[in-house]
């Protein structure tokens, strides 16, 4: 089954086993990412009170890296 995630103008499909690992915190931190790709890993953590190592684990469950390609890839358009 695929679901669609849709912030703003951006839409990813993802298979439903890979958003299981989507909980609150990790939506957080793409809110934070997505409103400044640029920002640092610290800077996340300073922002979400947790520490640096505990940003790096959220991106990894998350797939950041893969967000951040979509939105890349739309914001070209």
């Amino acid at each position: 089954m695929l679901i669609a995630v849709i912030t703003g103008d951006i839409i990813a499909s993802r298979k439903l086993e890979d958003q299981d690992k989507w909980l609150v915190p990790s939506a957080e931190l793409v809110q934070v990412i997505l409103h400044k790709p640029q920002i640092t890993q610290e800077e996340v953590g300073k922002k979400l009170g947790i520490k640096q190592s505990g940003v790096s684990r959220r991106w990894n469950r998350a797939n950041v890296h893969e967000i951040l390609e979509v939105n890349r890839m739309f914001q070209k358009k």
